[in-house]
């Protein structure tokens, strides 16, 4: 845990914050303080930061209100990181890398990302000195519709070795790719992530949970996985193609028209989010001058309306009264 002027010493907003904190570099935690606490003010450092539990963009620096209920304290991932877990650990004595799951959150605002994982054999205090270490390095990058990583070793490595499983759980995905390759090899897919489970190596994409998930067998030496055709879902705060999209009637009831003066080639997927930031509608519909959605299903209050295409992602506020 580390304090939230940490990595920016001379920035003043983050000097005085001690409810929040660094968990490492790429997590931020903001814990419930007050009882009966059920949102919390969280204060951002610059860059793109991702809610863990409902995948929203928050745009730094920054201060905002977040639901906070116990059971879902705001998590906050920086766009672009590799988060390593292993399934299933009850204490520290249970850990081995040697089954990793690396959560990946891709983000156009952070083309370029990398994360090293230290590991030894966990019972030698002098790993270091003695140099029975390894480093397993994860880059990423995000290029027109493409995800590469990169997984290289570095280290003299420990004697206890050997080769690891590794699972790639990729976050906000909302179409299956057309291809997933290993050193240029496609990978097969499966209809579920248990039969992927038993498997060495292959891919599942879950449409329900909007995840696509890889798995390899590495065996300490480079690899390289390369995913065409994705298509990141994120809701962007800040909106580039905005002057090109509009939303009517504003405020409005049951009937919305989302006009487009530019469409593409292709489809958008149109999202609604309630204030807190939970999906309420979901459609895919074909990049076209004017849309219309029926909205009769939503109750009175605000949303955040996100249109998202091969080449851009909006989000605009609308009322519904």
């Amino acid at each position: 845990a580390r304090t939230m002027y940490f990595y920016d010493p001379t920035n003043e907003s983050l000097q005085n914050i001690n409810n929040q904190y660094y968990w490492g570099e790429n997590l931020i935690i903001a814990p419930i303080v007050f009882e009966g606490q059920s949102q919390r003010e969280v204060i951002l450092p610059k860059g793109v930061w991702i809610s863990y539990h409902n995948l929203q963009n928050y745009q730094g620096p920054g201060s905002y209100y977040m639901p906070a209920p116990l059971e879902d304290i705001p998590v906050l991932v920086k766009a672009g990181s590799f988060i390593p877990t292993v399934n299933g650990l009850q204490n520290t004595d249970e850990y081995t890398s040697q089954n990793l799951v690396v959560q990946y959150f891709p983000d156009r605002s952070q083309a370029e990302s990398s994360y090293t994982l230290f590991d030894d054999n966990k019972t030698n205090p002098n790993s270091l000195a003695d140099n029975e270490f390894a480093l397993i390095n994860f880059d990423g990058s995000y290029h027109n519709d493409q995800i590469q990583i990169q997984i290289s070793n570095s280290g003299a490595g420990y004697h206890e070795m050997t080769e690891r499983k590794i699972v790639f759980e990729i976050f906000r995905i909302i179409d299956s790719p057309e291809t997933v390759l290993v050193d240029e090899v496609p990978l097969q897919a499966y209809a579920d992530l248990q039969e992927l489970e038993m498997q060495e190596s292959g891919y599942y994409f879950s449409s329900s949970d909007q995840r696509l998930y890889v798995k390899l067998k590495y065996n300490n030496v480079n690899a390289s996985i390369t995913i065409e055709d994705i298509f990141i879902n994120s809701i962007e705060l800040h909106n580039e193609s905005a002057e090109e999209i509009s939303i009517f009637p504003t405020p409005g009831a049951d009937v919305l028209y989302v006009k487009n003066l530019n469409p593409k080639e292709g489809k958008v997927l149109i999202k609604f989010f309630d204030t807190d930031g939970k999906a309420v509608i979901e459609k895919f519909s074909d990049a076209d001058f004017e849309i219309k959605l029926n909205t009769s299903s939503l109750r009175s209050g605000l949303y955040f309306v996100q249109i998202t295409s091969k080449n851009s992602t909006t989000t605009l506020k609308w009322i519904k009264y």
